[in-house]
């Protein structure tokens, strides 16, 4: 898994211009941010005496601001005698993490270790699929492998009354893991968190 584009484009935005208001201020410079004139709003105004600097700051992917608004900002630089610096920040590569058939591991293991979370619904259930699995990190070290992520569990809920069946009901549950695998890519371990909140209401002994 990838952090959100827009998520990750906002801290890269701010780190920016931490970093780079920190830098003109360590240089004597007055530090603004989002200095609105009129209805334009400019990310950051650095003046020292007579030198003023209007900073636009720019990700790529980022739509916060389009071409036409930049421009705006350009122009208003130009009137008010300023230097328009325009910030391009260019995000990181993405790395997208796929380790083969995690989800029918994680199925098969969940099937074995029933979630407790799931247990409190129905004694009796079956985990039918582990799917839309996404990885959010993944630790190696020389034995063992650590991810962290979540996926989604469809479960067969099996409701009886004694020795009567009252029937199955299958849902879909979000889910939180952490598991260990060895080098052969096997499960270890797996702590799962399941999202039950859409069962609040259900009371197994009614």
């Amino acid at each position: 898994m990838v952090p959100q584009t827009n998520h990750l484009a906002g801290y890269l935005r701010e780190a920016a211009i931490v970093e780079i208001g920190e830098k003109y201020r360590n240089n004597g410079f007055r530090i603004m941010n989002e200095v609105g004139v009129g209805n334009i709003v400019i990310d950051m105004v650095a003046e020292k005496s007579d030198q003023k600097i209007f900073f636009e700051f720019k990700v790529r992917k980022d739509n916060r601001k389009s071409r036409e608004e930049l421009l705006e900002v350009k122009k208003l630089a130009a009137q008010e005698g300023a230097e328009y610096h325009l910030v391009y920040i260019t995000p990181p590569p993405e790395v997208a993490v796929e380790i083969y058939d995690i989800d029918d591991k994680i199925r098969d293991y969940l099937e074995q270790y029933i979630p407790a979370g799931i247990q409190k619904l129905a004694p009796q259930s079956n985990i039918e699929e582990a799917r839309d699995v996404e990885i959010d990190t993944i630790s190696i070290e020389p034995n063992c492998i650590t991810i962290k992520g979540t996926c989604l569990l469809v479960v067969s809920l099996q409701f009886s009354y004694g020795d009567i069946s009252e029937g199955q009901v299958e849902d879909t549950f979000v889910t939180s893991f952490n598991a260990k695998l060895d080098a052969e890519l096997n499960i270890i371990s797996l702590d799962a968190d399941v999202d039950t909140s859409s069962w609040d209401d259900y009371d197994p002994s009614s």
